[in-house]
């Protein structure tokens, strides 16, 4: 026996739409017919917020991952004021090749814990050091 959802008792159908948790699903059950859309117009509402808030969360964690993985990158001096470069470096010359930390001293342009404090020292890494930033990248992405 199939119950329809606009037979249920009001009180089971507004249980039916608080679990009702896919999105997909509650825009079907929208389209199927007008009344069903009423019902569910509100949880449909909440259900695209609860994937909006989601995808900004992931995407929050995908730059604090970055974040944290540049500044391992570089070693605090002078209480954070600067931060020196600790990606190594190839040098050569006269048949030696030198492997050595770069060693250079960076000021971020904004206090160093807000979001934007690191686009100095990704900057650097991008410009002097483009391949550990490469595989640096490819490895977030894989996370």
């Amino acid at each position: 026996m199939v119950l329809r959802l606009l037979e249920l008792v009001p009180e089971l159908q507004a249980l039916f739409v608080a679990l009702l948790v896919d999105v997909t699903t509650a825009g079907r059950l929208a389209q199927a017919s007008l009344a069903c859309k009423v019902l569910l117009q509100q949880r449909l509402i909440v259900l695209r917020e609860e994937r909006r808030l989601a995808e900004q969360a992931r995407m929050s964690a995908m730059r604090e991952r970055k974040r944290t993985a540049v500044l391992e990158l570089f070693e605090a001096v002078d209480g954070g004021a600067f931060y020196r470069c600790k990606a190594l470096t190839f040098t050569s010359g006269a048949m030696v090749t030198t492997i050595s930390t770069c060693g250079q001293l960076l000021c971020p342009a904004v206090v160093p814990h807000t979001t934007d404090s690191s686009q100095v020292l990704v900057s650097h890494l991008m410009c002097h050091h483009s391949a550990e930033f490469r595989a640096l990248m490819l490895q977030l992405q894989q996370m």
